[in-house]
């Protein structure tokens, strides 16, 4: 029996157990909860802009500037939340583990950074490439993630993940790349296919 089965073991035979990681208690029943409550937010208030952005653009225009600025807002009020919510996960239980936690647990924490600003990004940077080089999130997240970072750093990105849009959400170009000539090299390494152009 793995440590996941093992805990979820306890949990059922007693639901106030806590999994204690350092030097805090973590109950992993509530921060199981919490995890998948932040995916299903950072996801509806994307999706729902999303459909708004499908259905003008098979209208012939491009969605408003209120429709725009309406869903910046609800996005910057859902990501300072969830910010929130990961700190408190973060402090009391460590970055979550996929020995623990099932992957859309991994991955609500992995969109709230990729989601923040540069300084949040920059605070739990290290212990998502821990957890990438542990084989716990997948590398097209990762990449993505470490693309738009660099580019915020005003360095070029490594893997091509980063372009402009258009206000249709079109992807109109590419941003800086570094290293141009290893690009596509880099890109099959992960399993991103090539981009036409490049070496």
């Amino acid at each position: 029996m793995n440590l996941r089965n093992f805990i979820i073991f306890l949990l059922l035979i007693n639901p106030n157990f806590v999994y204690s990681n350092g030097n805090d208690a973590c109950n992993i029943e509530k921060v199981d909860f919490q995890l998948r409550k932040i995916l299903t937010d950072d996801k509806k208030v994307r999706e729902a802009f999303e459909v708004q952005r499908v259905a003008a653009t098979n209208n012939g225009h491009a969605v408003s500037e209120i429709e725009l600025s309406n869903f910046r807002k609800k996005a910057r009020e859902i990501d300072v939340k969830n910010q929130a919510m990961l700190d408190e996960i973060v402090a009391n239980c460590g970055w979550p583990s996929a020995k623990i936690f099932v992957n859309s647990g991994l991955e609500a924490a992995f969109k709230v950074v990729q989601h923040a600003d540069l300084d949040y990004q920059l605070k739990y940077f290290p212990l998502i490439e821990k957890s990438h080089q542990q084989n716990q999130i997948p590398s097209f997240f990762f990449v993505i993630l470490e693309d738009r970072m660099l580019l915020r750093q005003g360095k070029g990105q490594k893997h091509g993940t980063q372009y402009t849009f258009d206000k249709n959400g079109i992807r109109t170009l590419l941003l800086p790349i570094d290293d141009p000539a290893g690009l596509n090299e880099r890109r099959t390494k992960i399993g991103l296919p090539v981009i036409p152009g490049y070496p």
